[in-house]
């Protein structure tokens, strides 16, 4: 049944995604990669994609709401705002911020889902963040789920 909700919430947030949706996924980390390596905002092509994912962001373990992973790349080198401006170039492109990964998955996660006040907090904060930085919603990759 838990599959079932997370596959409705996905398909609700995507519109009911097409079959011809293309999701493309773009690690920021790749950046600091030298050679072939190497891949920036700047070498993203809006056109390939209906939907491209920015990873990652992070659950503040004090707050429990989201902030960015690497405040040097993702604001004060404008990562956030370069990757939701490809949105000019490819109109139809909808652009989402991944939270959590193999990095920040654990207990900060069950304990913000641990109750409806703190999930409410989160719902707010999240949306206010994303509607701060551009994007069109939100990956929830929350790996490793246990218990609060």
């Amino acid at each position: 049944m838990r599959c079932l909700g997370a596959a409705a919430v996905l398909l609700g947030l995507l519109g009911g995604a097409l079959a011809t949706e293309v999701i493309c996924y773009w690690a920021s980390w790749t950046s600091y990669r030298t050679g072939n390596g190497k891949v920036t905002v700047d070498d993203l092509d809006p056109s390939k994609c209906s939907i491209y994912i920015y990873a990652f962001a992070t659950l503040d373990e004090n707050t429990l709401t989201m902030k960015p992973f690497d405040t040097s790349l993702d604001i004060d080198k404008k990562g956030y705002e370069k990757f939701v401006a490809m949105k000019k170039r490819n109109s139809r492109l909808r652009t989402l911020l991944a939270l959590g990964g193999y990095n920040d998955s654990g207990p900060k996660y069950s304990s913000m889902l641990s109750s409806a006040s703190k999930r409410a907090r989160f719902v707010r904060r999240a949306v206010a963040f994303l509607r701060e930085h551009g994007f069109d919603g939100l990956d929830l990759d929350y790996e490793y789920p246990t218990a609060a």
